[in-house]
C-alpha cells in the first residue's frame, strides 16, 4: 500500500480563505499529493465548490462528520448526500468532536452509514491525555473495535491514531506510536478486511522518516498545520517521495 495523506481544514477558515489555500498552496502540487491519495476534510458547506475546483487534480474532497439517519435530521448533513456531491472520504470522532460528548458508539454509526454510501470513513482514535504505552494501546484498540463494529466484514477502514495531547502540539514519540500501532494490528489480525492506520498528530518533515526507523510504518499521516504554508508542505512531500519505502 502506497503511503496516503490528508488534512482537516477544521472551521477556523472562510470560503474565501479555503479558496486561497487551494489555489497558493495545494494545487501547485497537486501532482506531488495525487501520488499520496490526499485528500482534504472540509467543512459541508464548501465540498462541493471544492469537488468542482479540484476535479481532474487527483485530491480527494472529505467530510468533517456525516449523520447516519435517513429521515428529517434538522442541521445534520446525512452521509448519502456528502457521497452525491462527490464526497469520498468522512472524517469521524475528531477529538473536538468527542469533547463534546460523541462516542464510539455513534461514531460506530456514522461509520457503517459512509461505508454504505460508497464513502472511506477515517475513524479517529487516540488517548486523550498522555499516558504510558500499555494504557494507550489498549484505549486505541478498544475504540478502534468499538468504532469499527458496525461494518461488514469485508469492508476497509482508515484508522486515524492522533492523540488528543498531541493536538497542536508536537508529534508523540516514534517509539509509542510504534508499540500502540503493533497493538492495535495484532489485535486487529482475525480481521477479514485491513485497516489503514494513519498517524496525525505534529506531524512535521522528518516525523515519517523517524516512524518509520521505530518500526511504526504508517499506512497514512494526517497533516496538520504544515498544509497551511507551502515551504512546510513541500518538505515533507520531499520526504515522503525520497523515502525508500515509498512507492507512489
Amino acid at each position: 500500500m502506497s503511503l496516503i495523506t490528508c488534512t482537516n481544514t477544521k472551521t477556523s477558515w472562510s470560503a474565501a480563505r479555503t479558496w486561497k489555500w487551494l489555489d497558493e498552496t495545494i494545487l501547485p502540487v497537486a501532482n506531488e499529493l495525487a501520488t499520496t491519495g490526499f485528500f482534504a476534510c472540509l467543512p459541508a458547506a464548501l465540498i462541493s465548490t471544492a469537488v468542482d475546483r479540484l476535479a481532474g487534480t487527483g485530491i480527494g474532497v472529505g467530510a468533517q462528520d456525516a449523520w447516519y439517519e435517513p429521515g428529517d435530521n434538522t442541521g445534520e448533513t446525512p452521509a448519502t448526500l456528502l457521497a452525491e456531491l462527490g464526497c469520498t472520504h468522512v472524517m469521524l470522532g475528531h477529538t473536538d468532536r468527542r469533547a463534546r460528548g460523541e462516542d464510539d458508539d455513534l461514531v460506530a454509526r456514522k461509520a457503517a452509514a459512509v461505508h454504505a454510501s460508497g464513502m472511506t470513513p477515517l475513524i479517529c482514535v487516540g488517548e486523550p491525555e498522555k499516558t504510558d504505552t500499555h494504557t494507550a494501546t489498549e484505549h486505541t484498540l478498544t475504540q478502534v473495535r468499538a468504532c469499527t463494529a458496525g461494518l461488514p466484514d469485508d469492508a476497509g477502514a482508515y484508522v486515524m491514531y492522533e492523540p488528543g495531547w498531541t493536538v497542536g502540539s508536537a508529534a508523540a514519540e516514534p517509539a509509542h506510536v510504534a508499540a500502540v500501532f503493533d497493538g492495535v494490528r495484532t489485535g486487529l489480525a482475525d480481521r477479514p478486511s485491513e485497516v489503514a492506520l494513519f498517524y496525525g498528530g505534529g506531524v512535521v518533515a522528518g516525523t515519517y522518516r523517524a516512524l518509520r526507523s521505530a518500526g511504526a510504518k504508517p499506512d497514512g499521516l494526517g497533516l496538520g498545520r504544515v498544509v497551511k504554508e507551502a515551504n512546510l508542505l513541500r518538505e515533507v512531500l520531499d520526504e515522503i517521495a525520497t523515502s525508500p519505502e515509498f512507492d507512489g
